[in-house]
């Protein structure tokens, strides 16, 4: 994610590799992707989807949970920035009440600019 350089060092510090997984890329355990939601929404960058992970934290080991979502942009929208922010948000929170929400981890695809 490209966009890891410019994130506040808070948010990098939490970020899990997905390395090991064979993924190029990073996510956040749930509590910490609001937050980085609420980073890219203040960035105005437009969230295009993301995926979900089950992290085994003793192993280090993390497992597709074959959970995702994604947005379109609508033709002409006025501001689908915040109408992605507001997608994504109301998708996680379907997760925090999940008996494994603790183990679940999130990464995002962002429009790249």
């Amino acid at each position: 994610m490209q966009i890891l350089n410019n994130m506040p060092e808070d948010l990098t510090e939490k970020a899990v590799s997905l390395e090991d997984a064979g993924i190029s890329g990073y996510a956040w355990h749930l509590p910490e992707a609001k937050k980085v939601l609420h980073w890219l929404e203040e960035q105005h960058y437009t969230v295009l989807g993301g995926d979900l992970y089950l992290y085994i934290r003793n192993r280090g080991v993390v497992y597709p949970l074959r959970e995702n979502w994604y947005f379109k942009p609508e033709e002409g929208a006025s501001s689908p920035e915040k109408q992605s922010i507001k997608q994504s948000r109301e998708y996680l929170e379907k997760f925090e009440k999940h008996p494994l929400s603790v183990d679940i981890i999130v990464d995002f695809v962002v429009e790249s600019r």
